[in-house]
């Protein structure tokens, strides 16, 4: 389409107009790796709970297939990873130590929710984790937006809000058509921190 052109040729020219020479290649690469390792290893280690756990919840008609979340989160990863290059190449740290910051807070919220919701099943707790990361990925757009332009931050980071928020959306349906697997675990594993019947009495 037209825009994915416009948008790939904006993020070409900021490349090139931001690599000058092989150290801001290798930050580059270290700024997208960062992200996809994380989502890779959170991926794998919970990989086995999205065809068993995951596949018996009850889910809203508009849930996406699971096919489709591996080459999305790679998509977002990557133009995240390059909007944090980007704002890092305007001085460093030391320069951009607010947005910088915001964005590594936003990180370990996003790399938090996979085994919050898929490996320990906590799904109010996985929302509540989801809800302060699209906090965070507004402040992201508001404190990236000055440093390397409005255009570039909405191209980079908006498809990103905008999945967080459908994903969000998700999470409310799936935990409303699962009242009684949202507090986590089991239900063999919940009957056995009750109290015996009767315990009470005595």
């Amino acid at each position: 389409s037209l825009l994915q052109k416009q948008s790939a040729r904006l993020i070409c020219s900021t490349l090139r107009t931001n690599i000058m020479d092989w150290t801001d290649v290798v930050a580059l690469l270290i700024s997208i790796a960062v992200p996809l390792l994380a989502g890779v290893v959170g991926a794998a280690t919970t990989s086995s709970q999205i065809t068993t756990w995951y596949a018996k919840l009850k889910k809203p008609s508009w849930t996406p297939p699971n096919w489709l979340f591996g080459p999305a989160w790679t998509t977002l990863y990557i133009l995240m990873g390059t909007a944090s290059w980007v704002v890092w190449r305007q001085g460093g740290f030391e320069a951009q130590a607010q947005p910088l910051s915001i964005y590594i807070a936003s990180l370990v919220l996003n790399f938090l929710w996979t085994p919050l919701f898929f490996g320990m099943h906590l799904m109010k707790v996985a929302l509540a984790d989801m809800l302060a990361l699209l906090g965070l990925e507004v402040a992201c757009v508001l404190t990236f937006s000055p440093v390397i332009g409005a255009p570039t931050t909405l191209i980079c980071l908006g498809p990103l809000i905008a999945w967080t928020s459908y994903a969000t959306a998700l999470t409310v349906a799936i935990i409303g058509l699962n009242p009684d697997k949202a507090a986590g675990g089991s239900g063999a594993e919940r009957e056995k921190l009750l109290p015996p019947q009767g315990a009470a009495a005595n």
